[in-house]
């Protein structure tokens, strides 16, 4: 069994992402708080705005190889997909091999004919799957969606 945990970091980081919400920028007092406190552990100087772009970048950093990115861009996608999906294609560098140079030691971006070819991501990729468990539980998970009304007396049944 997996247990999964969340990092006081990564918490401030989705807490200050939802006060964004689909606006440009936000100047809001605690998005900038728990925004600035992850920052600030790192020694890097705190923000008086902050952007989708600058969350990003913050939790690229702070997420560092725990494999965290690709929810992140999934996530993304529910409501910015075409965005998600040119910087995928268009944006990575996912096709690019490094070579080592004996010459310096080091390694260097090889050229065109050492280029991968990878497949162009299209938005079925950027689904997640229903676990197997779950559709053996309930094979209507398997049809297409249906619609459903919320009707009144549906909603005040419970109250």
């Amino acid at each position: 069994m997996t247990t999964k945990m969340l990092r006081l970091a990564e918490v401030y980081l989705i807490y200050a992402e939802a006060i964004l919400g689909n606006n440009a920028s936000t100047t809001d007092a605690t998005a900038l708080e728990y925004f600035n406190k992850v920052r600030e552990r790192a020694g890097m100087p705190s923000k008086s705005e902050i952007t989708y772009e600058d969350i990003r970048y913050e939790r690229r950093i702070e997420l560092a190889m725990e494999g965290q990115y690709w929810y992140d861009l999934v996530r993304r996608s529910y409501y910015r997909q075409q965005e998600v999906l040119n910087y995928v294609n268009d944006a990575q560098d996912r096709a690019v091999q490094y070579e080592y140079d004996e010459a310096t030691g080091t390694y260097v971006e090889g050229d065109e004919n050492t280029a991968q070819q990878v497949a162009t991501a299209t938005a079925e990729d950027l689904l997640l799957p229903y676990p197997e468990s779950e559709l053996v539980q309930n094979p209507l998970l398997r049809e297409d969606p249906v619609t459903y009304e919320f009707l009144e007396e549906r909603i005040n049944v419970f109250r």
